[in-house]
C-alpha cells in the first residue's frame, strides 16, 4: 500500500513539473543590428507597398501612387515612418503589460522542511519528518486594487500620450513642409530675377557699345547679375536643406524625396476664422497632454494610496506543522531557537516620495510608466535637488543614504510648500 501511495506521488509530481515547465514563458532574442538598421532606413520610399496598405486601409488616399503629396498624405507617411510614433506605441505596450503585472497576486512558495519528533523513541521509527511548506502570501488593505488603479491611469496616460506624439510629429513636418514651400518661392522669384538682371546687363553693354553709358554703369549692372546668381545659389542650399529636414521629419532618408511631387495648396489658402475664446476652451478640455498630466495625476494619487496601505503588513507566513503532544514542531534538529519576526515599516519615506511626485507631477518631464517603474527598481527619478538628502545638504562628496536622504529632502520640500 506504502509503494503504491509512493509511486503515485512521483507520478503527481512528474506530471506537476512536466506541466510547469510547459507553462514557462521562453526567451527569444531580437538584437539590434546597426548594419540592418541602416539598412532598412535607406530602403524606406513613399511608394513602398507597405505604406500603400496603410494609406488605403486609412480611407484616405483612393489613388495610388498620389498625383501631389498633400500635407494629409504626408503626416499618415510620417505616422507610419517616424520613430517617435514606434517609441510611443511601444511605452503604451509596457504601460499595458503592467496592468497585466499589477493584477498579479503573488505566487505561493514552496518550502521544504525537515520536521523532527523527539517524542518517538528511535527504535521504533526514525525522527525524522520530510515535510513541504505551501506559503500562500495575501496581501492587505487593497494594495492590489490601488496597485492595478495606478497602472491603469498609466496605460490611459501612455495612451494620450500617442496622440501628443503624432501631434508632433505633424507640427514638425508642417513647419519643414512650409520651409521647403517657402525656400522654392524664394528660389524661384530669384531665378526670375536673375533672368531679367542678365537681360538689363545684355541691354546695357549694346548702350556701352553704342558710347551712351560708361564702364562704370556697366560694371555696376555685373556686379548686380553675379550678386543674383549667388543668391540664387544660396536660396537652392535654403530648400535642399528643407527638403533634408521634411525627410527627417517624414521618418525617410533624403533621397526619398527625389522625383515627388509636393503640393503646397494648403498654404496659398487663407486659414478660416476660428473664435480664440473657443479655442482655448477646445484646449483645456480636450488637449492629449493635459489628458494625460491628469491620468499621470489620478496615478500617483493612487500610489499614495498604496503607500499608505503598505504600512498594513501582509499574511505571509503560516503556523508550523504541530506535534503529537499539542506544541509546535522544529524544523530544525536540536534546541529551540527563536524565529526573528520582521519589524513593522512606517513607509513614511514612501508616502513622502509618492507626495512629491504628486505635487511637482504638473512640471515632471518624465512619463508615469517610467517613474512606476523607477519607483519598483528604487531608482531616483525627481530633479537633482530631491535625489539625494546629502547632496541637498551641501555634501557633495558623499553619497548620500539612498532612501532615507529623499525622504528627508522630500520632506523638507514639503515642509516649504504653502498649506502643507
Amino acid at each position: 500500500m506504502f509503494v503504491k501511495a509512493s509511486s503515485l506521488i512521483k507520478i503527481v509530481g512528474l506530471a506537476a513539473g512536466l506541466a510547469m515547465a510547459a507553462s514557462c514563458v521562453r526567451y527569444h532574442p531580437e538584437p539590434v543590428v546597426p548594419a540592418k538598421a541602416v539598412e532598412d532606413f535607406e530602403a524606406r520610399r513613399l511608394d513602398a507597398p507597405e505604406l500603400k496598405d496603410f494609406l488605403l486601409q486609412n480611407q484616405d488616399i483612393k489613388d495610388w501612387p498620389p498625383a501631389a503629396w498633400d500635407l494629409k498624405a504626408l503626416t499618415l507617411a510620417a505616422l507610419y515612418y517616424h520613430p517617435d510614433m514606434d517609441i510611443a506605441r511601444a511605452e503604451w505596450g509596457v504601460a499595458r503589460a503592467g496592468r497585466i503585472t499589477a493584477g498579479e497576486r503573488p505566487n505561493p512558495t514552496l518550502n521544504p522542511l525537515m520536521g523532527y519528533n523527539s517524542t518517538t523513541p528511535r527504535s521504533e521509527i526514525t525522527p525524522w519528518i520530510p515535510e513541504i511548506n505551501l506559503e500562500i502570501p495575501i496581501e492587505t488593505a487593497g494594495k492590489r486594487g490601488f496597485r492595478v488603479d495606478e497602472a491603469r491611469h498609466l496605460s490611459e496616460a501612455a495612451r494620450w500620450n500617442i496622440l501628443s506624439a503624432a501631434w508632433e510629429v505633424r507640427s514638425r513636418l508642417r513647419g519643414a513642409l512650409l520651409d521647403v514651400y517657402a525656400a522654392g518661392e524664394k528660389a524661384s522669384l530669384l531665378r526670375d530675377q536673375e533672368r531679367l538682371q542678365a537681360e538689363t546687363v545684355r541691354i546695357i553693354e549694346a548702350q556701352k557699345e553704342a558710347g551712351e553709358v560708361s564702364t562704370y554703369d556697366l560694371t555696376q549692372a555685373r556686379v548686380a547679375l553675379d550678386n543674383g546668381r549667388l543668391a540664387a545659389i544660396e536660396a537652392d542650399r535654403v530648400k535642399e536643406d528643407a527638403l533634408a529636414r521634411l525627410a527627417a521629419a517624414l521618418g525617410l532618408p533624403r533621397r526619398a524625396l527625389d522625383g515627388v511631387n509636393l503640393s503646397f495648396d494648403g498654404f496659398r489658402r487663407p486659414e478660416p476664422d476660428i473664435p480664440a475664446g473657443e479655442v482655448r476652451l477646445h484646449a483645456v478640455l480636450n488637449r492629449s497632454d493635459i489628458l494625460a498630466f491628469l491620468s499621470e495625476y489620478a496615478a500617483s494619487e493612487s500610489a499614495l494610496r498604496l503607500e499608505i496601505a503598505k504600512q498594513y503588513p501582509d499574511i505571509r507566513r503560516p503556523e508550523l506543522p504541530a506535534r503529537p503532544d499539542g506544541q509546535q514542531m522544529d524544523p530544525r534538529p536540536g534546541p529551540r531557537t527563536p524565529h526573528p519576526q520582521p519589524q513593522p515599516r512606517s513607509h513614511r519615506g514612501g508616502r513622502s516620495e509618492a507626495r512629491g511626485e504628486r505635487r511637482a507631477l504638473p512640471g515632471h518631464p518624465v512619463p508615469g510608466h517610467q517613474r512606476a517603474r523607477c519607483r519598483r527598481r528604487g531608482l531616483s527619478f525627481g530633479p537633482p535637488e530631491i535625489q539625494g538628502g546629502q547632496r541637498s545638504s551641501g555634501q557633495p562628496g558623499r553619497a548620500g543614504t539612498g532612501g532615507q536622504g529623499q525622504a528627508r529632502a522630500r520632506g523638507d520640500l514639503e515642509a516649504r510648500a504653502p498649506g502643507h
